[in-house]
């Protein structure tokens, strides 16, 4: 049986289903983390800007120098 379906079954303790999520987790996380490198391999010199809410969403890319003043002042609020 498959983590997730540990995770989503009722009359399991509390503990197993949480280590079963943990799993779950931890796989899915993974996987993104590898998306994640592959891209940033693919234009390490940008800065790539979206909705963390719309991940699926449009980006906007922009060079390191014009995004360090805007973070800098975000920052600086």
């Amino acid at each position: 049986m498959h983590p997730a379906s540990i995770g989503a079954l009722d009359g399991l303790p509390s503990d197993v289903r949480d280590d079963a999520n943990r799993v779950v987790l931890a796989e899915q996380r993974a996987a993104k983390q590898a998306e994640y490198d592959a891209w940033l391999k693919k234009e390490p010199d940008t800065v790539h800007v979206r909705d963390s809410k719309a991940t699926d969403g449009p980006s906007v890319a922009v060079a390191p120098a014009a995004w360090a003043p805007f973070l800098a002042g975000a920052v600086a609020g």
